[in-house]
């Protein structure tokens, strides 16, 4: 790899994989959960850690999801915080989250990651 190639989540390598996902209210708790669920499914089958995840949101607080249950996260998204893989998780409402603030996060975050992306209406913000 050049100075110049951004790395890829696609080369294996010796340590796990940094995931960031960021939920928001007003997702779909099945959509939670198949972003989450394959991860940890992964670390159990092999053994070993492949995935080190953390679910975030944007007040530290838990988001609720629409069928009212509430998603449990570790803190509050920083985008100076190093991932390597950053998913957005939004749902009903996305547009009152849109924020300027938020947005300029977003890119900033994903200047440095090496993948984006989103679920549900997660690609509307990242």
């Amino acid at each position: 790899m050049t100075k110049s190639e951004k790395p890829t989540i696609f080369r294996a390598e010796r340590s796990p994989l940094k995931v960031t996902l960021l939920v928001f209210s007003g997702s779909s708790i099945m959509c939670v959960a198949s972003a989450v669920d394959p991860l940890r499914a992964a670390n159990r089958i092999s053994g070993e850690t492949l995935f080190d995840f953390r679910l975030v949101s944007v007040t530290g607080e838990a988001p609720v999801t629409t069928c009212g249950l509430p998603v449990a996260v570790s803190g509050r998204f920083d985008a100076a915080e190093p991932t390597d893989v950053l998913v957005v998780v939004a749902g009903f409402g996305t547009q009152n989250y849109a924020t300027s603030a938020l947005l300029s996060g977003l890119r900033r975050a994903a200047r440095t990651a090496r993948a984006c992306g989103g679920v549900e209406a997660g690609p509307w913000l990242a």
